[in-house]
Protein backbone atom coordinates (compact mmCIF):
# COMPACT_ATOMS: atom_id res chain seq x y z
CA UNK A 1 0.00 0.00 0.00
CA UNK A 2 2.87 2.43 0.88
CA UNK A 3 4.42 1.67 -2.73
CA UNK A 4 1.62 2.08 -4.53
CA UNK A 5 1.02 5.28 -2.61
CA UNK A 6 4.17 6.45 -3.10
CA UNK A 7 3.82 6.12 -7.30
CA UNK A 8 0.58 7.63 -7.45
CA UNK A 9 2.09 10.69 -5.89
CA UNK A 10 4.75 10.45 -8.37
CA UNK A 11 2.37 10.76 -11.16
CA UNK A 12 0.14 13.30 -9.74
CA UNK A 13 3.66 15.06 -9.10
CA UNK A 14 4.23 14.79 -12.93
CA UNK A 15 1.16 15.43 -13.78
CA UNK A 16 1.02 19.02 -12.01
CA UNK A 17 4.46 19.56 -13.61
CA UNK A 18 3.38 18.97 -16.92
CA UNK A 19 0.46 21.22 -16.35
CA UNK A 20 2.19 23.79 -14.78
CA UNK A 21 5.41 24.12 -17.40
CA UNK A 22 4.20 22.59 -19.98
CA UNK A 23 2.92 25.73 -21.60
CA UNK A 24 5.85 28.01 -20.31
CA UNK A 25 8.07 25.55 -22.02
CA UNK A 26 5.80 25.69 -25.44
CA UNK A 27 6.43 29.59 -24.98
CA UNK A 28 10.03 28.86 -24.76
CA UNK A 29 10.36 26.53 -27.63
CA UNK A 30 8.25 29.03 -29.51
CA UNK A 31 9.69 31.22 -29.29
CA UNK A 32 12.72 30.44 -30.76
CA UNK A 33 10.75 29.67 -34.09
CA UNK A 34 9.60 31.37 -36.81
CA UNK A 35 5.65 32.26 -37.41
CA UNK A 36 5.40 29.60 -40.36
CA UNK A 37 6.95 27.16 -38.61
CA UNK A 38 4.71 27.48 -35.69
CA UNK A 39 1.73 27.84 -37.88
CA UNK A 40 2.62 24.60 -39.96
CA UNK A 41 3.91 22.54 -36.52
CA UNK A 42 2.86 24.11 -33.45
CA UNK A 43 4.73 21.41 -31.46
CA UNK A 44 8.00 21.82 -33.35
CA UNK A 45 11.64 22.00 -32.66
CA UNK A 46 12.74 25.57 -31.88
CA UNK A 47 14.69 27.47 -34.69
CA UNK A 48 16.96 28.71 -32.57
CA UNK A 49 16.34 32.25 -33.98
CA UNK A 50 17.71 34.26 -30.75
CA UNK A 51 16.79 37.84 -33.02
CA UNK A 52 13.06 37.16 -31.47
CA UNK A 53 14.21 38.65 -28.51
CA UNK A 54 16.25 41.56 -29.85
CA UNK A 55 12.80 42.54 -31.97
CA UNK A 56 10.35 42.15 -29.02
CA UNK A 57 12.29 44.25 -26.52
CA UNK A 58 13.17 47.12 -29.04
CA UNK A 59 10.06 47.05 -31.92
CA UNK A 60 7.58 45.35 -29.27
CA UNK A 61 8.31 47.98 -27.02
CA UNK A 62 8.62 45.31 -24.34
CA UNK A 63 11.93 46.91 -22.53
CA UNK A 64 9.50 50.35 -21.93
CA UNK A 65 6.71 47.69 -21.02
CA UNK A 66 9.00 46.11 -18.73
CA UNK A 67 10.56 49.60 -16.88
CA UNK A 68 6.96 50.92 -16.59
CA UNK A 69 5.75 47.79 -14.28
CA UNK A 70 9.05 47.74 -12.63
CA UNK A 71 7.96 51.42 -11.55
CA UNK A 72 4.56 50.93 -10.48
CA UNK A 73 5.41 47.38 -9.15
CA UNK A 74 7.80 48.51 -6.86
CA UNK A 75 6.33 51.39 -5.67
CA UNK A 76 2.77 49.69 -4.82
CA UNK A 77 4.76 46.87 -2.89
CA UNK A 78 6.76 49.36 -0.79
CA UNK A 79 3.26 51.40 -0.33
CA UNK A 80 1.62 48.16 0.31
CA UNK A 81 3.95 46.91 2.42
CA UNK A 82 3.85 49.96 4.65
CA UNK A 83 0.35 50.52 5.36
CA UNK A 84 -0.42 46.71 5.61
CA UNK A 85 2.52 47.01 8.31
CA UNK A 86 1.20 49.86 10.21
CA UNK A 87 -2.43 49.23 10.17
CA UNK A 88 -1.90 45.50 11.16
CA UNK A 89 -0.24 46.56 14.29
CA UNK A 90 -3.01 49.43 15.03
CA UNK A 91 -5.57 46.61 14.51
CA UNK A 92 -3.84 43.95 16.31
CA UNK A 93 -1.77 45.52 19.39
CA UNK A 94 -3.80 48.71 20.23
CA UNK A 95 -7.77 49.62 21.08
CA UNK A 96 -9.34 52.79 19.74
CA UNK A 97 -12.73 54.06 18.86
CA UNK A 98 -13.90 52.94 16.25
CA UNK A 99 -11.69 49.98 15.47
CA UNK A 100 -14.89 47.45 14.64
CA UNK A 101 -15.90 49.64 12.31
CA UNK A 102 -12.23 49.83 10.78
CA UNK A 103 -12.25 46.09 10.22
CA UNK A 104 -16.12 45.72 8.94
CA UNK A 105 -14.58 48.06 5.92
CA UNK A 106 -11.66 45.92 5.46
CA UNK A 107 -13.64 42.55 5.20
CA UNK A 108 -15.94 44.38 2.53
CA UNK A 109 -13.00 45.55 0.63
CA UNK A 110 -12.14 41.94 0.57
CA UNK A 111 -15.57 40.83 -0.17
CA UNK A 112 -16.31 43.16 -2.73
CA UNK A 113 -14.48 42.88 -6.35
CA UNK A 114 -12.71 45.94 -8.10
CA UNK A 115 -15.38 45.70 -10.98
CA UNK A 116 -18.48 46.93 -8.54
CA UNK A 117 -16.56 50.85 -8.02
CA UNK A 118 -14.79 50.82 -10.83
CA UNK A 119 -16.85 53.04 -12.68
CA UNK A 120 -17.31 55.61 -9.86
CA UNK A 121 -13.56 54.98 -9.14
CA UNK A 122 -13.11 56.47 -12.72
CA UNK A 123 -15.07 59.36 -12.85
CA UNK A 124 -13.07 59.83 -9.31
CA UNK A 125 -9.62 59.75 -11.25
CA UNK A 126 -11.09 61.92 -14.10
CA UNK A 127 -12.47 64.85 -11.74
CA UNK A 128 -8.88 64.71 -9.63
CA UNK A 129 -6.92 64.94 -13.29
CA UNK A 130 -5.23 61.96 -12.85
CA UNK A 131 -5.75 60.12 -15.83
CA UNK A 132 -3.19 58.63 -17.76
CA UNK A 133 -0.56 58.51 -14.77
CA UNK A 134 1.39 56.14 -12.92
CA UNK A 135 0.37 57.81 -9.78
CA UNK A 136 -2.98 56.55 -9.81
CA UNK A 137 -2.22 53.15 -11.10
CA UNK A 138 -0.04 52.90 -7.75
CA UNK A 139 -2.34 54.38 -5.52
CA UNK A 140 -5.37 52.07 -6.51
CA UNK A 141 -2.94 49.32 -6.46
CA UNK A 142 -2.40 49.69 -3.25
CA UNK A 143 -5.40 50.06 -2.13
CA UNK A 144 -6.99 47.28 -4.14
CA UNK A 145 -4.41 45.03 -3.18
CA UNK A 146 -3.95 45.95 0.80
CA UNK A 147 -6.69 44.03 2.82
CA UNK A 148 -5.16 40.40 2.60
CA UNK A 149 -1.63 41.71 3.28
CA UNK A 150 -3.12 43.77 6.24
CA UNK A 151 -4.87 40.63 7.49
CA UNK A 152 -1.45 38.80 7.23
CA UNK A 153 0.35 41.29 9.13
CA UNK A 154 -2.76 41.73 11.98
CA UNK A 155 -2.39 38.02 12.17
CA UNK A 156 1.46 38.13 12.89
CA UNK A 157 1.54 40.72 15.00
CA UNK A 158 -1.45 39.02 17.44
CA UNK A 159 0.60 35.92 17.83
CA UNK A 160 3.47 37.67 18.85
CA UNK A 161 4.10 37.58 22.87
CA UNK A 162 2.77 40.43 24.83
CA UNK A 163 5.20 39.71 27.27
CA UNK A 164 7.81 41.22 25.04
CA UNK A 165 5.67 44.39 24.15
CA UNK A 166 5.28 44.90 27.92
CA UNK A 167 8.96 44.28 29.20
CA UNK A 168 9.81 47.14 26.43
CA UNK A 169 7.44 49.44 28.04
CA UNK A 170 8.85 48.29 31.58
CA UNK A 171 11.85 49.52 30.64
CA UNK A 172 10.54 53.25 29.66
CA UNK A 173 10.06 52.84 25.55
CA UNK A 174 7.15 54.72 24.03
CA UNK A 175 4.42 52.72 21.95
CA UNK A 176 6.46 54.27 18.71
CA UNK A 177 9.34 52.46 20.04
CA UNK A 178 7.95 49.58 21.13
CA UNK A 179 6.40 49.15 17.18
CA UNK A 180 10.30 50.06 15.82
CA UNK A 181 12.69 48.61 17.24
CA UNK A 182 10.96 45.29 19.38
CA UNK A 183 7.84 44.48 16.59
CA UNK A 184 9.34 45.58 13.15
CA UNK A 185 12.30 43.32 13.69
CA UNK A 186 10.12 40.16 14.75
CA UNK A 187 7.57 40.99 11.96
CA UNK A 188 10.58 41.16 9.38
CA UNK A 189 9.29 37.72 7.36
CA UNK A 190 5.39 38.74 6.98
CA UNK A 191 7.01 42.33 5.74
CA UNK A 192 8.49 40.33 3.00
CA UNK A 193 5.49 37.95 1.95
CA UNK A 194 3.51 41.39 2.12
CA UNK A 195 6.06 42.89 -0.04
CA UNK A 196 6.37 39.74 -2.65
CA UNK A 197 2.09 39.71 -2.57
CA UNK A 198 2.25 43.47 -3.34
CA UNK A 199 4.77 43.68 -6.20
CA UNK A 200 3.51 40.35 -7.92
CA UNK A 201 -0.39 41.58 -7.66
CA UNK A 202 1.13 44.23 -9.45
CA UNK A 203 2.95 43.07 -12.26
CA UNK A 204 0.08 40.80 -13.09
CA UNK A 205 -2.51 43.20 -13.06
CA UNK A 206 -3.95 43.69 -16.32
CA UNK A 207 -7.33 45.59 -15.48
CA UNK A 208 -5.99 49.11 -13.78
CA UNK A 209 -3.11 50.01 -16.04
CA UNK A 210 -5.86 49.13 -19.32
CA UNK A 211 -8.38 51.57 -17.50
CA UNK A 212 -6.32 54.33 -15.91
CA UNK A 213 -2.99 54.16 -18.64
CA UNK A 214 -3.60 55.68 -22.18
CA UNK A 215 -0.37 56.48 -23.46
CA UNK A 216 1.83 53.86 -25.05
CA UNK A 217 5.20 54.94 -23.40
CA UNK A 218 3.34 54.54 -19.44
CA UNK A 219 1.69 51.14 -20.16
CA UNK A 220 2.61 48.14 -18.19
CA UNK A 221 3.83 44.76 -19.52
CA UNK A 222 0.59 42.66 -19.32
CA UNK A 223 -0.82 45.68 -21.02
CA UNK A 224 1.40 45.68 -23.53
CA UNK A 225 1.59 42.14 -24.51
CA UNK A 226 -1.99 41.79 -24.32
CA UNK A 227 -2.06 44.82 -26.97
CA UNK A 228 1.06 43.18 -29.45
CA UNK A 229 -0.45 43.61 -32.80
CA UNK A 230 1.75 42.17 -36.18
CA UNK A 231 5.26 43.92 -36.84
CA UNK A 232 5.24 44.92 -40.71
CA UNK A 233 1.96 43.03 -41.51
CA UNK A 234 -1.16 43.53 -40.22
CA UNK A 235 -2.80 40.92 -41.47
CA UNK A 236 -0.38 37.90 -39.71
CA UNK A 237 -0.21 37.11 -36.15
CA UNK A 238 3.21 37.96 -34.82
CA UNK A 239 3.57 34.44 -32.61
CA UNK A 240 7.19 34.33 -31.83
CA UNK A 241 7.24 38.34 -30.92
CA UNK A 242 4.21 37.42 -28.73
CA UNK A 243 5.92 34.51 -27.06
CA UNK A 244 9.46 36.23 -26.54
CA UNK A 245 7.83 38.95 -24.36
CA UNK A 246 5.85 36.67 -22.93
CA UNK A 247 9.63 34.26 -21.74
CA UNK A 248 10.79 38.11 -21.02
CA UNK A 249 7.90 39.16 -18.84
CA UNK A 250 8.60 35.64 -16.51
CA UNK A 251 12.68 36.10 -16.11
CA UNK A 252 11.95 39.06 -13.17
CA UNK A 253 9.12 36.67 -11.83
CA UNK A 254 11.94 34.38 -11.31
CA UNK A 255 14.70 36.22 -10.27
CA UNK A 256 12.55 37.42 -7.35
CA UNK A 257 11.39 33.74 -6.37
CA UNK A 258 14.61 33.02 -6.03
CA UNK A 259 15.64 36.66 -4.04
CA UNK A 260 12.97 36.08 -1.70
CA UNK A 261 13.17 32.50 -0.82
CA UNK A 262 17.00 32.99 0.57
CA UNK A 263 15.39 36.29 2.75
CA UNK A 264 12.53 34.66 3.66
CA UNK A 265 14.39 31.98 5.78
CA UNK A 266 16.78 34.55 6.84
CA UNK A 267 13.64 36.54 7.90
CA UNK A 268 12.28 33.74 9.73
CA UNK A 269 15.59 33.03 11.46
CA UNK A 270 16.19 36.50 12.79
CA UNK A 271 13.15 36.81 13.78
CA UNK A 272 13.21 33.50 16.13
CA UNK A 273 16.60 34.52 17.85
CA UNK A 274 15.19 38.06 18.49
CA UNK A 275 11.83 36.33 20.24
Amino acid sequence: MRRARSYIVQVLTVVLALVWFGPIAWLAVGSLSTNSAIALNPLGAPGWHWENYVRAWTDAHVGQFMTNSVLISVSSAILIAALATLAGYALARLRFRGRPIVLAVLLLGIAAPVFTYLIALSQFVINLSLLNTRTIVVLVNSTTFLPVPLLLLMAFFAGLPQEIADSARVDGAREWQVFYYVMLPLARPAIIVALTFGFIWAWNDLLLPAVFLQSQDKLTLPYGIANLHAIGDRFQQDYVTTFAASILSILPMLALYGYVQRRFVSGLTSGAVKG
